[in-house]
């Protein structure tokens, strides 16, 4: 619920400033289905097309697991604002030739539709990985910013792709990201909906941590103190009662326990107070 930020960037085009001023006005309503959260719009949506592919490896060590690219595209796709170029193949050809003639075919990248292209490379060395990041325009074949990024432990390689994924929906559009935002949400475990756990996870729907523990019953989960504690109503003890949990240390404790219905807490920063 925090509103968005606006900002004008006098190199935009002034079209495509109106366009992103009306995807930012169109409303998002979540929905669920087969395990996995959905994001679906309302109206017509119009999306930019952007290319990100697989980044170049400078050494012989290769990032384990997801590639760079991978987890940014899907980051801009989860934004709304951008959209992966409709045939893969060509999109991989055309990289592969840029590679081959050490230039950019930008003509033959506006040709399949792609209106933004994103060039990253990286290395790995010490336990740390380097990254770079290049992105332009193919409509004004323009190069729009870059961006060389410290050395980041490897552990924390998925942070470093949401924050290469934010600072290029900032850069582009003026919007500020989430990609290094979490989500706190209830996950029902029996198909009976007896046992329900609090859990939380990267933006992506990565990265899950279970929160509480098997064979309870929760509900309603909000972010607390700083953003480090989570507040939900458990029926562990037969009847809903209020807990706390530190995300850093899984301690949990009890915050109301009072006879009925202890409900839906809603955490006020500046009071330093819960609402329930």
């Amino acid at each position: 619920d925090t509103p968005m930020r606006f900002h004008c960037l006098r190199t935009l085009p002034i079209t495509l400033l109106i366009l992103t001023a009306c995807l930012m006005l169109q409303a998002v309503l979540p929905a669920q289905t087969d395990g996995q959260i959905i994001v679906q719009t309302v109206g017509p949506r119009t999306t930019f097309t952007i290319a990100v592919p697989e980044f170049q490896v400078e050494g012989a060590q290769r990032l384990p697991g997801e590639d760079f690219s991978a987890i940014v595209m899907n980051d801009l796709r989860l934004s709304g604002f951008f959209s992966p170029p409709e045939n893969a193949g060509f999109a991989n050809e055309t990289h592969r030739a840029d590679l081959a003639g050490g230039t950019i075919n930008f003509a033959e990248w506006n040709r399949i539709g792609v209106a933004f292209l994103v060039r990253g490379k990286y290395s790995i060395e010490g336990g740390k990985v380097m990254v770079e990041v290049r992105t332009y325009d193919t409509v004004s074949r323009n190069y729009v910013f870059g961006k060389r990024y410290p050395a980041t432990d490897l552990n924390d390689a998925r942070w470093l792709a949401h924050l290469i994924s934010d600072d290029i929906l900032e850069r582009l559009l003026a919007v500020q990201g989430n990609s290094r935002t979490r989500i706190a949400y209830v996950r029902q475990v029996d198909p009976f909906g007896k046992t329900k756990q609090i859990c939380v996870a990267d933006s992506d729907g990565r990265n899950e941590i279970v929160l509480t523990g098997d064979g309870e019953l929760t509900a309603t989960p909000a972010w607390g103190k700083f953003g480090g504690e989570l507040y939900y109503t458990t029926y562990k003890d037969h009847n809903p009662d209020l807990a706390g949990v530190i995300l850093a240390t899984r301690q949990s404790w009890w915050i109301s326990r009072r006879t009925g219905f202890n409900l839906s807490p809603a955490w006020n920063p500046v009071r330093e107070r819960i609402a329930l």
